[in-house]
C-alpha cells in the first residue's frame, strides 16, 4: 500500500474507532509497501499518514539464515544511510 493509500485507510479506521467510542491510541497500525520499492521519504510519508509501523519485505529467496540476516542488515544500512532520521523517528 502506498503512503497515500495508507493515509486514506488510516483516516477510515480512525473514523470507525470514533464512531464506536474507541481511541486511536487503543491500537497499533502497521502498513507495508509489499514488494514496491521504498525510499526514506516514503517512510516519512507513512509516518505522516498515521502509521505506527512499516513492514518491509525482502525480495528473492535467501539460501541460508546468514544470507537472510545479511540482507536485512544491508536494507537497514541503506535506509539509515539515505534517510536515517525517517527510520529512527517512525516509532
Amino acid at each position: 500500500m502506498s503512503p497515500v493509500d495508507a493515509a486514506d485507510k488510516i483516516r477510515q479506521i480512525e473514523e470507525m474507532l470514533k464512531a464506536n467510542g474507541r481511541r486511536r491510541s487503543d491500537m497499533t497500525l502497521a502498513v507495508s509497501p509489499y514488494t514496491d520499492p521504498i525510499t526514506p521519504d516514503d517512510l516519512k510519508r507513512y509516518k505522516d499518514s498515521g502509521a505506527d509501523e512499516v513492514a518491509l519485505l525482502m525480495r528473492g529467496r535467501r539460501a541460508s539464515e546468514a544470507e537472510l540476516i545479511a540482507g536485512l542488515e544491508e536494507m537497514a544500512r541503506e535506509l539509515r544511510r539515505t534517510g536515517g532520521q525517517a527510520v529512527n523517528n517512525l516509532s
